[in-house]
């Protein structure tokens, strides 16, 4: 196993650690006590701390683990293929915790504007999360495409989603290659922008080219938040190649009938409609 690697692993594992710590304090380190010898020893230790102190020094943890994971050098799609498996539970975390709210929000947009029977296209689908979203709202559609980077978020989502009627996934890259053909009732995005930076109006006027007349975009955007988490998140998203789009960029974006910030400004829900 090279260097690079154990440095990588031991950034995830860091950023994880510091995470749980984070949100849930002492609940998060009982459990811990179980594995016996020198790690039981170490836990009961800090296990003495005030519950603050041990969410504080979770922060701390995070952020050397994000700085570590960053010094590798990793591209996007490395990043992921390596968060696959966990992909899941964790963004399951991240909707319950610093996000909670977002997902009633994405649920609520893709209720209003995804006609019944429409075409979907899905950009940076990962996993499938929005798929399920469609499944679990039954919401009925006509077609589903989502377009991914990442070989293995793909190879997760097929695995799980991959036997539904009408539902394609494809490898490809938002920046460079084109979008699937066809025109689609609803464009949905989530959590995935912050990895375009200031490119992100081209993917933008691209999905435009992909709507109906008439036809809408669901954005979920990362933004900066003025929270005590912010320099926490800063650290986070170097390490995984992101950054929140900026304010003006996002406001630029044509089209736009709704924005709501949500989460304390952790997300911004935009939605952009095509004239007909």
């Amino acid at each position: 196993m090279s260097m690079k690697t154990i440095l990588r692993l031991l950034g995830i594992f860091m950023i994880l650690d510091g995470v749980l710590s984070l949100l849930f304090g002492k609940t998060y380190l009982r459990p811990w006590r179980r594995l016996g010898g020198p790690i039981s020893v170490y836990i009961s230790f800090l296990l003495r701390w005030p519950d603050w102190l041990i969410r504080v020094a979770g922060a701390g943890e995070a952020v050397v683990g994000a700085r570590t994971f960053a010094a590798t050098r990793v591209q996007v799609s490395e990043i992921y293929g390596v968060f696959a498996p966990l992909y899941d539970p964790f963004l399951a975390l991240w909707n319950a915790t610093l996000a909670r709210g977002v997902d009633a929000a994405v649920d609520q947009a893709v209720s209003e504007y995804l006609p019944p029977g429409g075409r979907v296209l899905d950009l940076g689908c990962g996993t499938g999360a929005n798929l399920a979203r469609l499944q679990r709202l039954g919401i009925p559609f006509s077609q589903y495409v989502g377009v991914d980077l990442t070989p293995r978020m793909l190879a997760v989502a097929q695995s799980k989603l991959g036997h539904l009627p009408n539902v394609t996934f494809l490898q490809r890259d938002l920046l460079r290659d084109p979008l699937p053909d066809g025109e689609f009732d609803l464009v949905i995005s989530t959590w995935v922008f912050s990895h375009l930076g200031r490119k992100a109006d081209e993917v933008v006027e691209k999905a435009r080219g992909r709507l109906k007349p008439g036809g809408h975009m669901v954005l979920l955007i990362s933004s900066r938040t003025d929270s005590w988490l912010d320099s926490l998140l800063k650290s986070i998203e170097k390490a995984i190649l992101a950054e929140p789009v900026p304010q003006e960029l996002y406001l630029s974006f044509p089209g736009r009938v709704a924005l709501q910030r949500l989460a304390g400004g952790l997300a911004t829900l935009v939605v952009l409609r095509k004239e007909t």
